[in-house]
């Protein structure tokens, strides 16, 4: 998926199967993760319980920063740099050091 938010998006059909497929993969491996967490009801010295609250909190998280990025998409480009430096030296602060964007 990074591909798509790296380069330039072209509104084509097969954008949108790639797009689509991509998904569906990304769904499948979620879905995975999400099976192996319920059909282990016990692992020897972890929490399950804890572990299932930072999975959903985990995902709360990530649909905000999606929407943060869909949000960015539309900023002009100058933008979108200044906003990703602000927001990495934010979260540097707090010893998240994410990738920066690297429009193009």
């Amino acid at each position: 998926m990074t591909d798509f938010i790296e380069d330039r998006w072209a509104n084509s059909s097969t954008n949108v199967k790639k797009v689509k497929y991509l998904t569906n993969q990304l769904k499948g491996e979620l879905e995975k993760s999400i099976n192996h967490i319920f059909a282990s009801k016990e692992v020897e010295g972890v929490d399950m319980g804890n572990v299932l609250d930072q999975f959903v909190n985990a995902s709360t998280v990530m649909e905000f920063f999606f929407s943060v990025g869909l949000e960015m998409d539309l900023m002009e480009e100058d933008k979108k740099v200044e906003l990703n430096d602000k927001m990495n030296a934010l979260l540097l602060e707090y010893n998240i050091n994410l990738k920066n964007y690297e429009g193009r």
